[in-house]
C-alpha cells in the first residue's frame, strides 16, 4: 500500500502496528511520526503516537505531557475508545492513580461496550485499589508479566542468552513462583469473586457466570470477607494434611 500511495497516513499507521508486533519500534516510530503530519487531527493515530511514546519515556513530567497530549486529543474527539483507554493505562501503570484510570476505563466501554481488553483494563483498575487483592493476585500478574516476556523472546531469540547467564538465579524464581502460586493461586480467584466490584472475563461470561456472580455481590462485603479468609486457610490446610505436616507447623 505505501508502494502505491506513500502519502496515505492510514498505511503509515498499521505499518507502525505490524513494526511494533515485531518489536521494531523505530521503524514504528517513523511511520507514526509521518501519519501524524499526513493526519494530525486523527484521533487514532495520535493514540497510537503516544503509545510508542511511551515505550522510552519513563520519568513522571514526561507522563505529564502525554496526559495533556492526550487530553488534547480527546478534545478533538471526545468519546475516542482508544484515547480513554491509553489515557487509562497511564494512568495505572505509570501514575499510579487507580481511580482516574476507573474513570477513562468506563468511558472506553461506554463507546465500545463489547470489547473485552476494555473490559479488562477496568478489571485491573478497580482491583489495584484493594491492598488484599494486590497480593493474592501476585501469581497471576507474573504470569501475564512472563507471557510478555516469551513473546519478547520468540521475536528476539537472542535474549535466551541472558537466561542461559543468570540460570541459576531463573531456577530459583521458577520455584518460588511454584510456591506463591500454590499458595496464592486459588485465593486470587475465590476474592476475585467473592470482593471485587468488577468482573474480568466481561462479554466472555456466559448469562450464568454473570447471574452467579452477581448474586454473590449482593451479600454483605463482611459475609464474603469472611467466607474468603475461610477458604484462604482451608486451601492450604488441606495441602498439608495431604503431605502429613502439622497444620500449625504449615501455617507458621
Amino acid at each position: 500500500g505505501l508502494r502505491l500511495d506513500p502519502d496515505n497516513a492510514l498505511f503509515h499507521q498499521f505499518a507502525a502496528i505490524a513494526d511494533l508486533r515485531d518489536l521494531k519500534v523505530e521503524s514504528a516510530r517513523k511511520h507514526i511520526t509521518r501519519a501524524r503530519e499526513l493526519d494530525p487531527d486523527d484521533a487514532d493515530i495520535v493514540s497510537l503516537a503516544l503509545r510508542i511514546r511511551a515505550i522510552e519515556e519513563n520519568t513522571a513530567e514526561e507522563a505529564w505531557e502525554r496526559v495533556s497530549d492526550y487530553e488534547s486529543a480527546l478534545a478533538l474527539d471526545p468519546h475516542n475508545a482508544g484515547l480513554h483507554d491509553g489515557l487509562g493505562d497511564l494512568y495505572l501503570e505509570e501514575l499510579e492513580d487507580a481511580a482516574l484510570a476507573e474513570h477513562h476505563y468506563r468511558e472506553a466501554l461506554c463507546a465500545e461496550p463489547g470489547n473485552r481488553d476494555y473490559q479488562r483494563d477496568l478489571f485491573h483498575a478497580v482491583a489495584k485499589r484493594d491492598l488484599i487483592y494486590r497480593v493474592v493476585s501476585l501469581p497471576s500478574r507474573i504470569f501475564g508479566w512472563l507471557g510478555h516476556v516469551g513473546y519478547v523472546m520468540v521475536r528476539q531469540p537472542w535474549r535466551f542468552l541472558i537466561l542461559l547467564v543468570a540460570f541459576k538465579i531463573v531456577i530459583a524464581f521458577f520455584i518460588w513462583l511454584a510456591i506463591v502460586s500454590a499458595l496464592f493461586w486459588p485465593a486470587g480467584k475465590v476474592y476475585e469473586w467473592l470482593l471485587v466490584s468488577e468482573i474480568r472475563a466481561g462479554t466472555r461470561a456466559s448469562v450464568s457466570h454473570i447471574r452467579l456472580w452477581s448474586r454473590l455481590q449482593r451479600w454483605p462485603r463482611w459475609t464474603r470477607f469472611l467466607l474468603f479468609l475461610t477458604i484462604f486457610a482451608a486451601l492450604p490446610a488441606g495441602l498439608f494434611l495431604l503431605l502429613g505436616i502439622p497444620v500449625a507447623a504449615g501455617m507458621t
